[in-house]
């Protein structure tokens, strides 16, 4: 599941997912995004608060997600 539909639809914020992880909530909108591939480190911290939902794939889905749109503007 892609950061941003597990933030949807769990009613959470980009500043509480930040302070579970410890990062900035500017970090979290950037994952969310595709505009940024977390490290591996918080990476296995989202896929572990998220109970598995978001997994190290997604990260890697949204960012193509984001260079598709982008090449397709």
């Amino acid at each position: 599941m892609l950061l941003k539909i597990y933030i949807e639809e769990n009613g959470c914020t980009e500043a509480e997912l930040a302070r579970c992880i410890g990062v900035s909530q500017a970090a979290i909108s950037r994952y969310k995004s595709g505009q940024r591939l977390p490290r591996p480190d918080i990476v296995a911290k989202i896929e572990a608060v998220t109970g598995g939902d978001v997994t190290p794939s997604d990260h890697q889905r949204a960012f193509l997600l984001r260079v598709s749109e982008e090449n397709s503007a």
